[in-house]
């Protein structure tokens, strides 16, 4: 259990740069994890100095330089003796590096050079040991940057104690559980300062001021000046205790205290839920729609909100996991225009998507699934169309899915994606009775043949729009289609009539 490279590399390298500025005049030099004044041999320090100004530069390499940005550290021990010492970062006020191991115990003068000259100075007291334990927000305060490791008869499992916490860049206590009476559960802590132990026994642990035993307290062994400590198994009674700190005193001298918190771990937070798609996209005055609402997490929606809200209401039917079906009712002097609708749930509320509210004496398309078909015969092609859409009309909804008889127009516009040429076709019939419209398979047959080599293959754009007897115009809705023809370059649309 005394090493975690991978990740222990990680941490230490983001607690040394996040360390907390505190520009003095001279340089100030406390131990890296718990920022408390005094030095060991060996250990992580950190100095803190105005002497350093937008210099920024990291060690990447062993071993570790002398110099980083131009500065360096001279440190002269009680014996009078100057050694240069390792560097790991220098940024924003503040450099970090390692006590000599050779330093002599006592007061230690440690100078910043920079071009050489000394440019910042500072005095420390060296001892045998100054404990100080690292924090997940590098501040040497709060949850403890470290493990919790479960052990029982299935195996061991390691556990950060810490987690992100929300809306904010800072780090909170991960909760780990000890409530089963098979599993033993040790703490792995790392900081700097204690290697020095005159004995493992002269070091002590308590959690929520309960001794916990310190089984290995020395050397990490893999990374320059850092120390761990390894406490357990925690005793029984702590299951459930919640937040807790813990407390490690070596040879006497207390390091920072830190937090951890033991319990069940809080599940997950729901997904926030997402909408994709909206069926039908409008709706006219005066009406009452059912609408689908398609997309994911959705299963814990607990109300669907519309805006602007004046003059519409939406009320939720029954959700899944993918799916709400709703009825949105429109006051007959609501206002014609957009409309955001929006999932709301516990965790969160989802994106938005637009419903039309459409005036209830206008013409206007809100679904389309109209696509062409293309036979041969011969060297002939035929083209033709089927599908449907639904339009709002002084009526209310009505899906064309059937033989229509209608004096209205419908215009289809064809465009190709592999070349300029567009087809404008015309659809027309007999005088329309929009209560009469029944359901069926909506289809313009057999038409005017287009020759074989007037097709283009691959994708086209169809495009919609109504035209009623007046020679008003609807709004136009489009999709994609799966072949385009190729026309007469005339202006003139090519109609046809609907039996």
């Amino acid at each position: 259990m005394r090493r975690n490279s991978f990740t222990l590399s990680l941490l230490l390298f983001t607690f040394l740069l996040a360390a907390p500025m505190s520009a003095q005049e001279d340089l100030t030099v406390l131990d890296a994890a718990g920022f408390q004044p005094g030095s060991t041999p060996g250990m992580l320090s950190s100095g803190f100095t105005d002497a350093i100004a937008d210099a920024m530069d990291s060690a990447d390499s062993l071993p570790l330089p002398t110099e980083l940005a131009g500065f360096s550290i001279e440190v002269v021990d009680s014996a009078s003796e100057t050694r240069t010492a390792e560097l790991i970062a220098v940024f924003d006020g503040q450099i970090n590096f390692i006590m000599p191991d050779e330093t002599e115990l006592g007061s230690a003068t440690v100078n910043l050079i920079s071009a050489g000259q000394v440019v910042a100075t500072g005095t420390t007291a060296v001892t045998s040991v100054a404990p100080g334990v690292f924090t997940a927000n590098g501040t040497g305060e709060g949850v403890a940057a470290g493990f919790a490791v479960l052990a029982n008869s299935a195996g061991v499992e390691q556990e950060l104690l810490f987690e992100p916490a929300p809306d904010s860049e800072e780090f909170r206590p991960l909760p780990f559980d000890m409530s089963d009476p098979d599993t033993e559960v040790w703490l792995i802590l790392f900081g700097t300062g204690w290697r020095g132990a005159s004995d493992l026994a002269e070091v002590s642990a308590t959690v929520n001021g309960l001794p916990v035993p310190v089984v290995f307290a020395g050397d990490q062994g893999e990374f320059a000046g850092l120390d761990q400590a390894n406490l357990g198994p925690l005793p029984r009674e702590l299951d459930d205790a919640g937040d807790v700190d813990v407390r490690l005193t070596v040879d006497g001298v207390l390091a920072n205290v830190i937090a951890i918190a033991i319990g069940e771990t809080a599940p997950p937070p729901p997904d926030e839920p997402m909408l994709t798609s909206i069926t039908p996209e409008s709706g006219a005055t005066g009406t009452t729609v059912e609408v689908t609402l398609e997309g994911e997490n959705l299963a814990d929606v607990t109300d669907l909100t519309v805006d602007p809200e004046e003059g519409v209401t939406v009320a939720m039917v029954t959700p899944s996991a993918d799916m709400i079906t709703a009825e949105i009712t429109i006051a007959e002097d609501a206002e014609p225009g957009m409309r955001m609708v929006q999932a709301v749930s516990a965790a969160a509320n989802s994106n938005s998507l637009a419903f039309e509210v459409t005036d209830a004496d206008a013409l206007a398309i809100s679904e389309l699934n109209l696509q062409p078909r293309v036979t041969t015969a011969g060297d002939m092609t035929l083209l033709s169309f089927a599908g449907g859409f639904t339009f709002a009309a002084p009526q209310g909804n009505l899906t064309f899915t059937g033989d229509i008889e209608t004096s209205a127009q419908v215009e289809v516009v064809v465009s190709s994606a592999t070349s300029a040429e567009t087809c404008t076709f015309l659809l027309s019939g007999p005088r329309l009775n929009l209560p009469g419209v029944t359901e069926g398979d909506f289809t313009v047959g057999a038409v005017t043949p287009v020759p074989q080599d007037d097709l283009v293959e691959g994708e086209g754009l169809l495009a919609v729009t109504l035209i009623d007897p007046n020679g008003e115009r609807s709004n136009t809705l489009e999709t994609m289609t799966s072949a385009a023809p190729q026309c007469d370059p005339s202006d003139d649309p090519i109609e046809f009539l609907i039996p």
